[in-house]
């Protein structure tokens, strides 16, 4: 028997700690492989609530069969079709009956029936360098990426009839690399969405990079510093600070000296913390700022009164507050 795990089980599945413990997941470690033309889907229902409540899946799981005659279809398990065109080596296996969608098909999977602004996070999550605690919020685990930008983008070329692959393409043009956190993930869709669809239309930053002080500026007694958001050229830095550095004395003493020793060094560091999002008047003045400092164009009165319940609605759809 084989089982393939694909689309919203996939991305859950990529996105919860459990992944932690499977390192050919990675994209550095992984060996992605082909799908038997030929197999069977055996349905057992013990089974699939052993893999759910194993790999910590929501029920119905979404799998695939190799074609319409072998699907399978039951309140634990939604069966989907094999695709006639669906590309050499996309999926990994986990074990001798276990197999999953690589993160770049299932970001095809997922993309038609979520909205562009969720899919855009869900690849930045895919890419990030953190796995999130659903059961503590601030606490995230250190990884490598799952995929990049540039992987995901090199799948869709290579699968120009797969369903979901224009709007792969769009959210690409705004996904980001590296993010460190649910937070920064979501902050990263607000930086680069066009004015258009909600956001505000920044070039894309660099996403956890080290960035060099300058000589005998730090009392950190170091040489470069690791930052949220750079704009290296611009020499600007937005920096996230969570609830979480603010409760710790030696993290909040470490954050104002790296603050002064950037600031020494010629970069403008804009901060944005957990209580801003929560507010929509202030962190649309902070974006603002972000978009003076980078040398953008102001919004008009008329442009503002069109496009300001649009980004109230995406910030809505991204941190799930009212707005």
């Amino acid at each position: 028997m084989i089982f393939p795990i694909i689309s919203t089980s996939a991305l859950e599945y990529y996105l919860s700690p459990i992944s932690l413990n499977v390192t050919s997941i990675v994209k550095s470690q992984r060996i992605l492989c082909n799908l038997p033309l030929q197999y069977d889907l055996t349905y057992q229902t013990e089974y699939v609530k052993y893999l759910a409540d194993d790999y910590g899946l929501s029920l119905p799981l979404q799998v695939m069969a190799c074609n319409a005659k072998k699907r399978v279809l039951t309140n634990e398990m939604h069966c989907h079709t094999r695709p006639k065109n669906l590309p050499d080596r996309s999926f990994i296996r986990l074990d001798d009956s276990l197999w999953i969608c690589s993160p770049e098909l299932c970001v095809t999977q997922i993309a038609s029936a979520m909205p562009l602004v969720k899919l855009i996070r869900a690849i930045n999550h895919l890419c990030a360098i953190y796995v999130a605690n659903p059961n503590a919020p601030y606490l995230q685990s250190s990884r490598d990426p799952l995929t990049t930008v540039q992987s995901i983008s090199g799948f869709v070329g290579r699968a120009p009839g797969l369903k979901g692959i224009s709007k792969t393409r769009q959210a690409l043009r705004y996904a980001l690399d590296r993010s460190n956190s649910p937070m920064e993930s979501d902050f990263a869709v607000l930086f680069t969405l066009p004015i258009s669809l909600g956001g505000y239309a920044l070039p894309k930053p660099l996403l956890n990079r080290n960035t060099r002080l300058f000589s005998n500026v730090s009392s950190l007694h170091l040489s470069s510093v690791c930052c949220d958001f750079v704009w290296p050229d611009q020499k600007i830095i937005v920096e996230y600070d969570s609830n979480l550095s603010h409760l710790d004395p030696d993290q909040h003493a470490y954050d104002k000296g790296k603050h002064n020793a950037l600031t020494l060094s010629g970069y403008k560091v804009i901060n944005i913390t957990t209580k801003d999002v929560k507010d929509f008047p202030s962190v649309d003045r902070t974006f603002r700022l972000i978009r003076k400092e980078l040398g953008l164009r102001a919004f008009s009165t008329e442009f503002e009164k069109y496009y300001s319940l649009r980004r109230q609605n995406v910030l809505s759809l991204l941190f799930n507050i009212d707005v």
